[in-house]
């Protein structure tokens, strides 16, 4: 997502731009962006975003959420990329302990919530949920 301006139609732009199917996708790997109003990420994501500056992003500085926020958020979309993207990432970067807190501090109804949290058990015992 732009940093300074977190809009929809931005992150529209910048997804198009470097986003799945792109020649950066394909160069680097998948990218998705993100509208701070169409994800719900926990509480303190902002101080833990990861700067992202090298001889490799001619100049361009991006900040990358970190990864149990991001995780968090792929298990609150639920969509079945979202969930197998955390099973992928689960055995290298994501803690199961760092998750449930983060979920903790994601505002969400009691009946997401409980939705979600079936998702983390999922994960964490290596099975499917909805």
């Amino acid at each position: 997502m732009p940093r300074s301006d977190p809009d929809e139609a931005n992150a529209t732009l910048i997804d198009g731009t470097i986003g799945e199917l792109s020649p950066f996708h394909s160069t680097l790997g998948c990218t998705h962006t993100a509208s701070v109003n169409a994800r719900r990420l926990s509480d303190g994501w902002r101080d833990r975003l990861i700067l992202l500056c090298s001889d490799n992003t001619a100049g361009v500085t991006g900040w990358c959420l970190d990864p149990h926020d991001l995780g968090v958020a792929k298990l609150v979309a639920g969509r079945p990329h979202d969930l197998e993207f955390c099973r992928r990432c689960y055995a290298r970067l994501l803690e199961p302990g760092m998750l449930a807190e983060r979920l903790a501090a994601t505002e969400l109804r009691d009946d997401e919530r409980a939705v979600i949290v079936d998702r983390l058990d999922a994960l964490v015992r290596g099975t499917t949920a909805r």
